[in-house]
């Protein structure tokens, strides 16, 4: 009885039903079966991606209120614009997932599996769901680039030459959350009964083939976005304006690098 308005609370509000998920995500990472994925939290990779984007799109854009002074009455154009480039991101997600379970089918015309279409799906939803914690993660230090910039008249590249063992921390912990995340539950499920050296190194094939392969297409909302308006905004801003003309410029090419 207690639990009832936090249960309903939980699964009514997409965002915080989108931050359970992920921790059931993290405390037992699996592929879930034919039979469990219709109840289970696999079924909604796809919408997760969407609901990662979405919040970090909300909150990157009342954030850039919030820090660097901009005018409230630019909120919509700001959301627009940055919604924008969040939606790329979403955008190439979805397209990993798609050339994931392209590239992986390729992979099991060689295996001798049963149901190899009902394999490469829901070993996709698992790389969805992976997919969607990445976005999750990776957007921080979109924004991060932009704030380093704009407060310290730094880059985030210089910012990591400056601190190699916090970057070598940041990245150790992607790697660790991709291994036990992605890569180990896929292998398992994928290819148990191959040599562990000879899967992993398909798997990681897969994965990183997946990702990397749409950057050959155009990305179609990138289109959309107002880069001049973008800019414009941020130059409004006092932080902007104290900066030198070399840093200006450094800011104007990241921003335009971001969106690209």
């Amino acid at each position: 009885m207690y639990q009832q308005p936090f249960t309903i609370f939980r699964e009514k509000i997409p965002f915080v039903e989108y931050i359970w998920r992920i921790f059931l995500f993290l405390r037992r990472p699996y592929v879930e079966t034919q039979e469990e994925i219709e109840t289970g939290n696999m079924r909604f990779a796809l919408y997760d991606i969407f609901l990662s984007v979405s919040l970090f799109a909300v909150i990157a854009s009342l954030m850039s209120i919030a820090i660097y002074d901009l005018k409230a009455s630019d909120l919509f154009s700001i959301f627009w614009d940055q919604a924008l480039v969040y939606i790329v991101f979403g955008f190439k997600a979805y397209l990993s997932v798609v050339f994931f379970f392209c590239i992986l089918w390729i992979f099991l015309l060689f295996e001798k599996k049963p149901n190899k279409i009902e394999v490469c799906f829901l070993a996709s939803l698992h790389f969805a769901r992976w997919m969607a914690l990445f976005l999750f993660l990776f957007f921080p230090l979109i924004v991060l680039d932009l704030h380093f910039i704009l407060h310290l008249g730094i880059s985030m590249q210089q910012f990591v030459q400056q601190h190699l063992l916090l970057a070598y921390v940041i990245i150790g912990i992607f790697a660790i959350l991709y291994w036990c995340l992605c890569h180990r539950p896929l292998r398992m499920y994928l290819f148990l009964s191959r040599p562990t050296w000879f899967s992993s190194l398909l798997i990681i094939a897969i994965t990183v083939g997946s990702v990397a392969v749409h950057k050959a297409l155009p990305t179609i909302p990138v289109n959309l976005i107002n880069r001049e308006k973008v800019l414009e905004l941020f130059q409004k801003t006092e932080q902007f304006k104290k900066l030198s003309p070399e840093k200006k410029a450094v800011f104007n090419k990241k921003v335009l690098q971001t969106i690209q």
